[in-house]
């Protein structure tokens, strides 16, 4: 009886622990953009965003996300871009609001430790953004650790893949950012499958049980 407890309680343990260790991580999104003091600016066609360095292994990028001064906006368009490369990794396209709003990934893209990544903003003929430099808008805004602040990367008269090869040091624009998780295990189950493994591991705990 118990051995059987014991495995039954290391699967619950075990699975919670893959679902505590899995949670996405913001770099930016914790905060209130209009309460920072960042101006806004209604461009066109144009991109904007920042280059970042990744600081640590086993990072995936599972959303992209944005909070957006102007709520009317009909769409806009995120993309993660392979630095070195300048290779689209994922794109994705949201409702702006007034408040951070994050749109899934089909499937998460992994990151190399070391490697250089853009995470942008397209505005199409309707386009609205926040913008502040570092004295204006506070260092928070300016993430270190594993995911690391390079610098602004923008474009003018383009469109939402093309590369933004220009650069600003201590800017953000358009405030663009990725919800990632860390860890070497990106499959969490659903419930089902959650409930499912609970009762094969049990029955495996009672086997071994009947066999000793």
């Amino acid at each position: 009886m118990y051995l059987f407890r014991f495995f039954t309680t290391a699967s619950v343990v075990s699975m919670l622990i893959a679902f505590a260790a899995h949670a996405e991580i913001y770099p930016l999104a914790l905060q209130d953009p209009a309460a920072s003091g960042f101006s806004i600016n209604n461009p066109t066609n144009a991109s904007r965003g920042w280059r970042f360095r990744v600081n640590d292994p086993d990072v995936y990028v599972t959303e992209l996300g944005v909070h957006s001064p102007i709520s009317s906006q009909v769409s806009q368009t995120l993309t993660l871009f392979d630095f070195a490369s300048e290779a689209v990794l994922a794109q994705v396209t949201t409702t702006p609001g007034p408040d951070w709003i994050f749109e899934d990934l089909a499937a998460p893209v992994a990151l190399t430790q070391g490697s250089e990544y853009i995470v942008s903003l397209y505005f199409g003929d309707t386009g609205g953004y926040y913008y502040g430099s570092r004295a204006e808008i506070g260092n928070s805004w300016f993430p270190t650790g594993t995911i690391e602040y390079l610098d602004v990367r923008y474009a003018n008269n383009v469109g939402a893949s093309d590369f933004p090869i220009n650069s600003l040091a201590d800017y953000l624009y358009g405030i663009p950012d990725i919800g990632y998780e860390v860890g070497p295990t990106q499959v969490i189950p659903a419930p089902g499958a959650f409930l499912l493994g609970l009762l094969g591991l049990s029955a495996t705990g009672l086997k071994v049980r009947k066999w000793l």
